[in-house]
């Protein structure tokens, strides 16, 4: 599920920070703008197999749109997308797999975990985590609202933050064109579940140590 070859990814910013960085270099960093940092959803490395699949990325797109077969914006390469879009949690591994391949998605299923991180997600355990989701799904992202790019932290986040930036659960236009769901529809009490245990499955992998629901 995680690739082990990660740590041979390098970030080019001025300061040549490595990654995967380490949950230090997270509580180092976490202040900065991440843009800066050249952490960003426009990321590519293509010749690593890290891409970026947004078609609102590509200059000829004003809006997201839903398509079941995505190209990346640098290289081109081509990601079916139909599978993913069916929204089936049986095949989570599978979908995982294709979000791991967006550079975004695989920095954040990769990032180190600060002791900061890890104490919250353990202190409050699964089942408290999952309910915390489920809430803040409805809340947050059940309707669209133009800020909502904006309001998933990355570095100072949380593990809930980690892991929605990770599923592509983070913002409803992410959601739209890796998920299948039009940025203006409202989400539907499945789709809340659905995405609630694909965001479960990163907590899971991420710290397999935390109470279980």
């Amino acid at each position: 599920m995680v690739a082990k070859d990660s740590n041979q990814l390098k970030l080019a910013t001025s300061g040549e920070v490595d990654l995967p960085l380490s949950g230090e270099e997270v509580e180092r960093l976490k202040h900065h703008r991440p843009s800066a940092l050249g952490i960003k959803c426009r990321r590519t490395d293509c010749k690593k197999d890290l891409h970026c699949f947004d078609p609102k990325r590509h200059g000829r797109f004003r809006r997201t749109i839903i398509d079941d077969e995505n190209r990346c914006v640098d290289c081109g390469l081509k990601l079916n997308m139909q599978r993913i879009h069916h929204r089936d949690i049986g095949n989570a591994k599978e979908t995982i797999a294709s979000l791991e391949r967006e550079w975004i998605r695989h920095f954040f299923w990769h990032v180190g975990l600060s002791d900061r991180v890890l104490r919250y997600a353990r202190r409050l355990g699964g089942h408290a985590i999952r309910l915390m989701i489920h809430e803040r799904i409805n809340k947050r992202l059940g309707r669209y609202n133009p800020f909502q790019r904006k309001q998933t932290p990355m570095l100072k986040g949380t593990i809930i933050d980690y892991a929605w930036h990770a599923t592509a659960v983070c913002c409803r236009e992410c959601m739209e064109y890796w998920h299948g769901i039009p940025h203006d529809a409202e989400l539907n009490s499945a789709e809340v579940d659905y995405f609630t245990e694909l965001v479960m499955r990163y907590i899971y992998a991420r710290i397999p140590d935390v109470s279980r629901d």
